[in-house]
């Protein structure tokens, strides 16, 4: 059995869900430190002019970092409504912005309880309209005494009896492989390289948020997302 870890994202890039649909299974590392300049919270999309603008949830308390994703809380701010206009004043030009827009927007103008909440139901959601039904969980079910950095990412493969690990291209200058090798786990590494699609404004910009796939590309975004490569 393949798995697959990851910290949720919002709204991450095609190869956040291309990662998951390679793998047997998905852990979502709702635990893990929220990081202030990562994708925890924020993601790529492109607007009129073709650069590259910013997609924000606004965060409570004045240091959010110092705490996990599934416990840091959503501010009470206008942010889901200009998050709303954001993508409308980038999109509603796109030939499938409708009803895709609709349908993610539901699920943001909802509270919940912390940014992994709303990531993760996100997630779920286009999952679902990808066509991706690879089972997913989160780590906060499962025992919490798993060690640090590579040695909890063996011990998680553990307690689902994965006997393969689906590592980012980025974890060849972190892992320790040897923990995994000793545990009896093969580490396969994904290096998703993403397939050029018919994008509005402009010169193609790769690397967006998964929103750009839908909005521009409709039923056949699964098609262009599975066209990446993974690197063994």
């Amino acid at each position: 059995m393949k798995l697959a870890i990851h910290q949720p994202n919002f709204l991450p890039w095609p190869g956040y869900y291309h990662k998951i649909h390679q793998a047997d299974v998905m852990v979502h590392l709702d635990t893990a430190q929220h990081v202030r300049n990562d994708f925890d919270h924020r993601n790529w999309v492109k607007d009129p002019s073709g650069e590259k603008q910013w997609l924000r949830v606004h965060l409570a308390g004045s240091n959010p970092s110092i705490q996990p994703v599934n416990k840091v809380r959503l501010a009470d701010d206008h942010w889901r409504q200009n998050l709303e206009n954001v993508l409308y004043n980038n999109y509603h030009r796109a030939p499938h912005y409708q009803p895709y827009a609709d349908r993610l927007l539901a699920i943001i103008h909802r509270e919940w309880p912390s940014l992994a909440d709303l990531c993760l139901a996100l997630t779920e959601s286009i999952l679902k309209e990808l066509a991706i039904t690879t089972p997913c969980s989160r780590l906060s079910e499962y025992d919490q005494k798993l060690g640090r950095r590579t040695e909890r990412l063996v011990n998680i493969c553990r307690q689902l009896g994965a006997d393969t690990y689906l590592s980012g291209i980025g974890g060849r200058t972190y892992l320790d492989e040897d923990l995994f090798r000793q545990a009896g786990i093969n580490v396969e590494y994904q290096d998703y390289r993403p397939v050029k699609y018919p994008q509005i404004h402009g010169p193609f910009v790769p690397n967006l948020s998964i929103v750009d796939l839908l909005f521009n590309t409709g039923p056949q975004a699964r098609d262009y997302l599975l066209g990446g490569n993974v690197v063994q």
